[in-house]
């Protein structure tokens, strides 16, 4: 038939050692081929290998539950194979923000939290107020010092555990809700964690609120830092009020700017200039790779793990 010919010929174009390293993979894969359902199980491992490599497609093929049970949790591909494409590129500006990078040997559940912090910084670092910004200046009142926490995952997971409360993997939260996230210290010592946003009703519109002030394991502040609080709260205010009379803007959170969120991914796209459709969600809608990685990081922790 025509199509075989056409096959065949495409075979024979490419270079050998593509076609050596297809069969190899293709022998490994079969190991782990299902009896049910091979032709959807094999173009979603065919789609993982081209996205993330050899390498990173073995890796998913290891992992427990296996991947054909894998493919029913929405595994997001994208998102993953990004994550483990630049871990091995540090040298790249968005490599260079990875905390924790990947390997052959994380557990699936461990990448995807690692890649959600990842994005979730590159995201932070576009929407969080730059330096020189009246947010980002530290304020001292009553001894209490308020601090913005800086656009990093690391800096939310470390307020998170000092204060025993849930705040890592809050910046995401907070970026999308239009507020800001501070520390406040005694001296060296947490005490609270305020977050603030701007009205958005009639009468008092963009105005600025606190939307929550809490002490340590989620309890309420003491009466002298809410006291504080509420006054550092009409600083902020009158500081706001003194830029807008000299014509600058200082917004909570600034608007994602798509040139420079697609610019982080731009060396994967030189070296795979024909995936940019399977990575299209990825550079469009940064907003959805956290909902599918939480997602995704929710469902495989409740999957049951067969027998190895």
């Amino acid at each position: 038939p025509a199509d075989h010919s056409r096959r065949a010929r495409r075979g024979r174009d490419r270079p050998a050692s593509d076609q050596a390293a297809d069969d190899a993979f293709g022998r490994h894969a079969l190991n782990f081929a299902p009896q049910k359902s091979q032709s959807a199980w094999l173009s979603g491992l065919l789609r993982a290998r081209a996205l993330g490599g050899d390498a990173f497609a073995r890796w998913l093929l290891a992992q427990r539950p296996p991947w054909a049970r894998l493919q029913t949790l929405d595994v997001p591909i994208a998102p993953l194979a990004l994550y483990a494409w630049f871990s091995e590129r540090p040298d790249t500006q968005a490599g260079a923000r990875i905390r924790e990078r990947w390997s052959a040997e994380m557990r699936l559940q461990t990448a995807a939290h690692r890649a959600e912090a990842w994005f979730c910084e590159l995201w932070m670092e576009q929407i969080w107020p730059p330096e020189g910004s009246l947010w980002r200046q530290p304020r001292t009142l009553g001894g209490l010092t308020f601090t913005l926490l800086a656009p990093s995952a690391e800096a939310f997971r470390r307020e998170g555990a000092e204060m025993r409360n849930c705040l890592e993997g809050y910046g995401v939260v907070a970026g999308m809700q239009a507020s800001l996230v501070f520390s406040v210290k005694r001296k060296d010592r947490s005490v609270a964690t305020i977050e603030i946003v701007e009205h958005r009703g009639k009468t008092e519109r963009g105005s600025l609120a606190i939307r929550q002030c809490l002490g340590r394991a989620n309890r309420k502040a003491s009466p002298t830092v809410l006291r504080e609080a509420a006054a550092w709260l009409a600083e902020l205010e009158e500081a706001r009020a003194e830029a807008r009379r000299q014509s600058r803007r200082d917004p909570l959170i600034r608007p994602i700017d798509a040139a420079a969120w697609r610019a982080h991914f731009e060396p994967y796209l030189a070296a795979h200039p024909s995936l940019e459709k399977d990575a299209e969600p990825v550079l469009a809608r940064p907003t959805k790779i956290f909902a599918a990685l939480t997602w995704f990081g929710s469902r495989i922790t409740a999957a049951p793990v067969p027998n190895a």
